[in-house]
């Protein structure tokens, strides 16, 4: 875990220890009158952590009772025993769940931190054993990283091992960074040990990590959050992030409008078919187990052309771009960029593979995530990310290398949403090769378009299409590109081929050109498509090599007819 995570921990005791704050528990018999919540203690009261990767929540209240008297809390001497606990928390991003055990009734009833009018625990009834979990709002599960807690009791006069719901790592990155005494106990869901009496003392420390912060001057584009799982789509990635940017861009218009009027969907995989992820969603993006997949840019761009003409708003699949070139075409200009990766940057996935019903094979990568690119700067990429999000902020930090790799992993797919038209294209550039024979592709190596906006805003774009030519027929062909309901066009020209050995330019001669150019595909500089091949193959050993050039120049030279 990265050093940059914020120390959001409450340490509350009924022995307080120096280097981590305790917290004590309380015993409850049911009678809350008089009872005040007390402030979260001060950083100050931890020291100097080894690194700042958390912070303290001030969010986090608590107090312990014994018998009919409640104490507020930090608490700092040990007591006779507690026989009631209550945990509050105030944040919308989180909550505690938590319940006692006592020798009498064995474990009570599972109480939420946000339950102001309860506590666990019954009066008379010594707490043996104390169990907590923490419930992450945004990811609506419970969590082991981005909120955690850990817990320890002291009983027969012995401190406990800490108990956390963090995993090792974090569980250790706590531990050195707060210079906690005692040791980890990685397996245990509870702390108390009823051998040893009931619970005299108790820490609990709540962290939140810390969203990294951008760097001074970073600009973070300030889009709309909405998290998938809270509002019901947790394979809705790709729907949930286009109606960000559409909400930024000032439309109405809700997830689950996008979803059942907009979006292109199919069948998910069953006995080895389903549809294609190019095509349309794969599925249901409500729905889990094999019942919601996911789709790809062309399917994104599609569902915004469905929910608004271009003359209202444009969507462009920019796939193929560098992040080097989606910030300084896009994020530069304040134009947020949905963008596919992988669930939490991981490099770790596996697949599933399928076929349409006209046979193509899929190969789909079961970590696949899609979520917005708002900003970066030298260490990090800024995402408004569907399934994470931490304290106010709606972005979360990646490190650069992990977004690298894991946007490369899933094809560099990218869409953009404009809040503007296409008013033109210009060809800045059209393919270098402009001589066809009957039956050959048109091959638009060297084609580049640039299309303008009426946001007065102009862009290279790969997302165009060619209409036009005929491989089947003969003479100058003209070539239709079109891009956002714009056209621009430029002309080929297609003959019949005609066998002339040594002319591979086709240009019906044998000159000098034809010895340049097969020198040149010799040399790597241009490929056996940029010249007649069967010409140039003067020996038919269906390689360009040497001999071919030094019959054409034996030919030039009149050493030979």
């Amino acid at each position: 875990m990265k050093s940059f995570i914020k120390i959001i921990a409450l340490i509350l005791s009924a022995a307080f220890i120096v280097s981590a704050l305790a917290v004590a528990a309380f015993a409850a018999d049911g009678d809350e009158e008089g009872y005040e919540l007390i402030e979260a203690p001060d950083v100050e009261y931890f020291g100097s952590p080894a690194s700042q990767s958390f912070v303290i929540s001030s969010s986090f209240k608590a107090s312990f009772a014994t018998g009919s008297s409640w104490t507020d809390l930090p608490y700092w001497v040990d007591v006779s025993y507690m026989d009631g606990l209550k945990l509050q928390t105030s944040s919308p991003y989180y909550y505690l769940e938590y319940r006692v055990r006592d020798s009498y009734y064995g474990w009570g009833d599972v109480i939420r931190s946000t339950e102001s009018a309860r506590h666990a625990g019954r009066s008379g009834a010594p707490i043996t054993n104390v169990e907590i979990k923490v419930h992450n709002n945004i990811s609506n599960s419970y969590d082991k990283k981005d909120y955690v807690v850990m817990y320890r009791a002291k009983a027969g006069g012995i401190w406990l091992d800490w108990v956390s719901n963090g995993s090792a790592d974090v569980m250790q990155t706590l531990k050195y960074e707060f210079e906690l005494d005692g040791e980890l106990d990685y397996d245990s869901s509870d702390s108390g040990w009823a051998a040893y009496g009931c619970i005299t003392a108790f820490q609990i420390l709540l962290f939140e990590r810390k969203n990294h912060s951008p760097q001074s001057g970073t600009s973070i584009i300030n889009v709309p959050y909405i998290n998938q799982n809270a509002i019901g789509f947790p394979n809705g990635c790709e729907s949930v992030s286009a109606v960000m940017v559409l909400q930024y861009l000032g439309e109405r218009i809700d997830t689950e409008t996008f979803v059942s009027k907009y979006l292109p969907t199919g069948d998910a995989p069953s006995y080895g078919v389903g549809a294609d992820p190019e095509k349309v969603y794969v599925g249901n993006p409500r729905l889990t187990n094999g019942q919601g997949w996911g789709c790809y840019a062309p399917v994104v761009v599609k569902a915004v052309e469905n929910y608004a003409p271009k003359t209202k708003l444009y969507a462009a699949n920019v796939s193929g771009r560098s992040l080097s070139q989606l910030c300084a075409e896009y994020i530069d200009s304040g134009i947020p960029v949905i963008l596919w990766a992988t669930v939490g940057m991981t490099g770790s996935v596996s697949y599933s593979y399928w076929a349409t019903p006209e046979g193509k094979s899929i190969t789909y990568n079961n970590s696949l995530h899609c979520l917005i690119l708002v900003g970066y700067d030298k260490e990090y990429y800024y995402f408004n990310d569907p399934l994470r999000k931490i304290g106010d902020v709606n972005y979360f930090a990646y490190a650069r290398s992990d977004v690298e790799a894991a946007y490369q992993m899933l094809g560099k797919q990218a869409v953009v949403i404009r809040n503007s038209y296409v008013t033109g294209i210009e060809l800045t550039s059209v393919p270098s090769k402009s001589l066809y024979f009957r039956g050959e592709e048109l091959d638009t190596t060297g084609l580049s378009v640039k299309a303008s906006y009426s946001s007065q805003v102009s862009e290279f774009v790969p997302g165009y299409t060619v209409s036009g030519f005929d491989t089947d027929g003969t003479g100058t062909k003209t070539v239709t590109v079109s891009f956002g309901g714009c056209d621009a066009s430029f002309d080929v020209r297609y003959e019949d081929y005609v066998y002339l050995k040594g002319d591979a330019t086709a240009d019906g001669y044998v000159t000098m050109s034809d010895i340049l150019i097969m020198r040149k595909c010799i040399a790597g500089i241009v490929e056996d498509s940029d010249l007649a091949f069967l010409n140039a193959d003067t020996n038919g050993d269906e390689y360009i090599n040497m001999s071919d050039v030094l019959y054409v120049r034996k030919y030039v030279a009149g050493l030979i007819d």
